[in-house]
This record gives structure tokens, sequence and C-alpha cells, in this order.
């Protein structure tokens, strides 16, 4: 049963503020009439809400499509920023490869530079005790030829 109210009727029995009232009349939410200077509005009485003007429900629809289509674009642009950011981990991904790769390669320079290192340690080390024996040797005072070739034993003859 539909049956015209005032505003202020009609906001105690929806549960809401005048100016709420106001500004769905405003919307074209709520069908509404002026009748002897004051704003009625029509309420349906067994479900105690406001019946929708006829513009409502062409609003509801422009509204939904508008929302549909903002819902529409937001998804481009989430499945956008979703591939730009795979993009960005596929790269990064790369670049770790290309320098773990880097760090196998230098790791095996290492190795390979402290056997260089060890060998040449050891080779300094032989060449040291080369010099100290020539060293030694060159200390000791050279008998001359004559003092030699006195000192020398006759060697045996063979008969």
């Amino acid at each position: 049963m539909e049956k015209w109210m005032s505003v202020s009727e009609a906001a105690v029995s929806l549960g809401i503020s005048e100016r709420a009232v106001y500004a769905r009349i405003k919307k074209g939410k709520v069908t509404s009439k002026m009748e002897d200077g004051n704003r009625l509005v029509l309420m349906d009485c067994q479900a105690s809400s406001v019946l929708p003007s006829e513009s409502t429900t062409e609003n509801a629809s422009e509204e939904s499509q508008t929302v549909t289509e903002a819902l529409q674009k937001l998804q481009q642009e989430k499945e956008a920023r979703i591939s730009d950011l795979q993009s960005q981990v596929n790269q990064q991904f790369q670049h770790m490869n290309h320098q773990s790769e880097q760090i196998h390669q230098l790791t095996q320079q290492l190795d390979h530079m402290a056997q260089l290192v060890a060998l040449a340690q050891k080779s300094i080390q032989q060449l040291t005790e080369q010099n100290q024996f020539l060293l030694s040797d060159q200390r000791q005072p050279k008998r001359s030829f004559w003092k030699r070739l006195a000192r020398q034993k006759p060697k045996a003859t063979k008969r």
C-alpha cells in the first residue's frame, strides 16, 4: 500500500535523517511532490521503504554500467601492473644468474692464482737454498792449482 508522507515522517519510518531523505530526493531515488508548500514522499507502508521513482531504475542501470566499466579498467590496470612486475622479476632473475656465473668464474680464477702463488713460493725456497749452497761454496778459499796438485795422491798406473 502506497502512501504520501511528509519528509519528517518518512525519515522516522526509514530510521534516517531528514537530510538523508532530501538527498535521496535530489538524486532522484525517491518519488516526491510539493503539495500546499510541503514536500511529500511516496512510501510503501507495508515494506517501510521509500518507493523509487522511474528515473531511479534508469540511474541504477547507468550506475551499474559505470561501475562495470570502472571495474574493467581497474582489472586491465591490475593485469598490466602484474605483467610489468613479472617482467621485472624475470630481469632480476637473469641478472642474478649472470652474477652467479661471474662469481663462479672468479672463484676458479682465485683457486688458480692460489696454486700459482704456492708454486712460486716453492720455487723461491728452492732458489734460496741453491743460493745459500753456492755462497757457502764461495766462502771457502780455493786452493791454487799447485797446492791442489801437490796434495793429490799419485794415481796408480795400470800395467
